[in-house]
């Protein structure tokens, strides 16, 4: 609950940032849509990293005053968090740049395969890592789902970008 905030301010960009970025992909202004990417990065990871860090040097005190003496011993699972949210939201701008191009079909493949390698590598962390296990297995998927756009469909939008003539807009 308490790193909720993040998810949705996340949310909230997804909602403002889908019609800029289509607006901007079908405007045809490749830098523009890179520093747009760019400034939603740096702005999110600022915000989450400001955030979880807060969270971290305030947890002894939520856990005498606000929590219970059971999350003690938990400040390490918000750091994990804060990872996971950290890497997540850089993947979910990565979607949105997707989405906003119209490429639905790539979303849904990128999708199935995080599902598939969500279930391989929870099974496989979570009797090590128990509930770190969790989260450390949302933050890998989360990673190749990331890894995925920056490698094989950002190249390709690119070339994408770069071929359509600019009277057809």
């Amino acid at each position: 609950i308490l790193l909720m905030p993040i998810g949705l301010a996340a949310s909230a960009w997804t909602r403002v940032a889908r019609p800029v970025v289509s607006q901007i992909w079908a405007s045809r202004q490749r830098d523009a849509l890179i520093k747009f990417i760019k400034q939603s990065f740096f702005s999110i990871q600022l915000l989450i990293i400001s955030y979880v860090f807060m969270l971290w040097i305030s947890f002894p005190w939520l856990v005498q005053y606000v929590l219970s003496e059971k999350y003690l011993n938990i400040d390490d699972l918000v750091l994990l968090w804060g990872l996971y949210f950290s890497v997540f939201c850089s993947r979910l701008l990565a979607t949105v740049a997707v989405a906003g191009t119209g490429d639905f079909k790539t979303l849904f493949y990128q999708g199935l395969i995080s599902l598939i390698a969500l279930l391989v590598v929870t099974v496989v962390l979570i009797p090590f890592l128990k509930a770190a296990g969790t989260i450390v297995a949302l933050i890998v998927v989360e990673f190749l789902g990331l890894m995925y756009y920056i490698f094989f469909r950002w190249p390709t939008l690119r070339k994408k970008f770069e071929e359509v003539p600019l009277d057809l807009v």
